[in-house]
């Protein structure tokens, strides 16, 4: 009577327990039944020996690089334009003549001023004579009184008298009338010198009123129109950018005028892109790059960087630098404005080992992976020294060989519903290895 007073009194906690005992075995057997193997599966990948290399990739827009600026000898009007945009010209075409009218009277007008210069030279050179004649008086009378001081001869001690004596200031001004004389003579010569170039030009420019190109190439912009009025600057160089603005009119030579004309030659269409600061250390001149044409599917250009902005540019917050990239060879199809990718490969290395970025883990003693040495056994932690490393793969400079073995993730295939999870060597689970980013979940490392 007693004991089932006292097993109604447990029965609750009785059930607990053969309820887990029960539950206990069932596990055990179901454990006993699964092969070891299909708790946890480690993801591989074999240390291998081949090429890496590090990339910048951007999109960008082709236009001409290093055009030229086609401007008259001087100042004037323009009688006749004898080319159009896009037409091919050889070196010593005419591109345009300016007006004669204009010409004859810009000669006139500097013939006149070398002139003028010339009569002032000859007033400056009389006006020196007279000066130094004055002070040759003054030093001689000087003299003649010194004299008859130190003689006390009283005929010529009276004749003395009847001068004006010289004194030290008389010399110290004629010294100085002296020096400013020889001033203006020379300031003289110099507009003398400056009128007579200016007259040889314009008459140079009189008898040569045609401009010319200087090379071979394509006319790319003209902002002219007959009987517009031309500021001479000559011809010179400038950057692509300058193109942009030429064509638009706007104001880009030290004169204040638009430029009358911008020729570019026949291999000067290149590739022009802006690349964000964090990757210009790695740029430099010269790098390989290759480009895929948006509107030439198919054709992969090749080129190398050709020049590099010292100067950013901001956006929105984001500092980029305009890159040229030059083209070996360029393809009749191509047009500037055509959009195209480009990739930039900064760094590349032949033959090395490398390893999947999702093996490469880092903590505050470098870097590691792990290395399963034999088949069933726990991995083993080794320590590397990393290399290049790109969006896929890592190259190992010491502590692995050709062949090992390493870890990329793990599968845990108890979890609910018999779906595998993926633990990556650092920690962070996922649904298969990864491919990209840098060793331990990281930003891609460029060249160590």
């Amino acid at each position: 009577m007693k004991l089932r007073k006292t097993i109604r009194r447990y029965r609750g906690w009785i059930g607990v327990a053969l309820l887990l005992v029960t539950a206990g075995a069932v596990w055990a057997v179901t454990r006993a039944a699964a092969p070891p193997g299909d708790m946890v599966t480690f993801q591989t990948a074999q240390v291998r020996r081949d090429s890496i290399s590090v990339t910048i990739s951007g999109t960008g827009n082709l236009e001409y690089s290093e055009p030229v600026e086609a401007w008259p000898s001087s100042s004037g009007k323009v009688a006749s334009i004898a080319v159009e945009e896009g037409q091919e010209v050889s070196a010593g075409d005419t591109l345009y003549t300016m007006d004669s009218a204009t010409a004859d009277a810009t000669a006139e007008r500097a013939l006149v001023t070398y002139r003028q210069a010339q009569e002032s030279v000859a007033r400056a050179e009389a006006a020196l004579s007279r000066a130094r004649l004055a002070l040759a008086d003054l030093r001689e009378r000087r003299e003649q009184q010194q004299a008859t001081v130190a003689s006390s001869q009283p005929a010529t001690q009276t004749a003395t008298n009847q001068t004006a004596t010289v004194t030290d200031a008389d010399i110290s001004a004629a010294t100085t009338d002296v020096t400013v004389a020889e001033a203006g003579l020379a300031t003289a010569k110099a507009s003398r010198t400056s009128a007579k170039r200016s007259y040889d030009e314009a008459v140079e420019a009189k008898n040569d009123l045609s401009v010319t190109a200087p090379a071979a190439g394509i006319v790319w912009s003209i902002t002219i129109e007959e009987g517009d009025a031309i500021n001479g600057s000559g011809t010179s160089s400038v950057t692509s950018a300058s193109i942009e603005t030429a064509s638009t009119g706007g104001a880009t030579s030290g004169t204040g005028s638009s430029v009358p004309m911008t020729l570019v030659g026949q291999g000067a269409l290149g590739l022009k892109l802006a690349v964000n600061e964090v990757d210009l250390p790695t740029l430099a001149v010269g790098q390989p790059a290759e480009m895929e044409i948006d509107a030439l599917p198919g054709l992969i250009a090749t080129g190398r960087v050709q020049e590099i902005a010292r100067d950013g540019a901001v956006t929105n917050g984001v500092v980029t630098f305009d890159v040229w990239i030059k083209f070996d060879s360029t393809e009749s199809a191509l047009r500037p404005g055509m959009s195209a990718t480009v990739e930039i490969v900064t760094a590349v290395t032949d033959s090395s080992l490398i390893v999947p970025n999702a093996a490469v883990e880092s903590d505050d003693y470098g870097y590691h992976v792990l290395v399963l040495n034999n088949a069933g056994a726990a991995p083993s932690r080794v320590a590397i020294e990393p290399g290049l490393s790109n969006d896929t793969h890592t190259q190992v400079l010491s502590g692995l060989s050709e062949g090992d073995t390493v870890v990329t993730g793990t599968v845990n295939a108890a979890t609910e519903g018999g779906n595998g999870m993926l633990l990556m060597p650092g920690g962070a689970s996922g649904g298969g290895a990864s491919g990209g980013g840098a060793p331990g979940g990281g930003a891609p490392r460029g060249p160590q």
